[in-house]
């Protein structure tokens, strides 16, 4: 299942899926079966910086504008993908189906 949850994470980087589609995702196989995805601790706590704004992510700019230190926008959530991508080195570890 760490193998979905690599892939999903670079689909979102390439953004061959949305920001809103990556969050509900991103959810339902991090957050939902922690457990269940044998991860390493460095790789747990990578993961666990994109669950932080994921799960604080919304599209809705007025929301956003209002409560800054409550949501996060679109680009904090590419800028923290993309920082843990190249930290767990997912390139290696999801094929090229592209």
């Amino acid at each position: 299942m760490k193998h979905v949850l690599f892939y999903l994470i670079r689909l979102f980087k390439e953004k061959k899926i949305s920001p809103q589609d990556f969050c509900n995702e991103y959810y339902m196989i991090y957050d939902i079966n922690n457990d269940k995805l044998q991860l390493s601790d460095f790789e747990r706590e990578s993961l666990k910086k994109i669950s932080v704004r994921a799960s604080r992510f919304t599209d809705i700019e007025e929301d956003f504008e209002k409560h800054k230190d409550v949501y996060f926008s679109s680009k904090d959530l590419y800028e923290i993908t993309e920082e843990v991508f190249d930290e767990l080195e997912i390139i290696n570890k999801t094929p090229n189906y592209s």
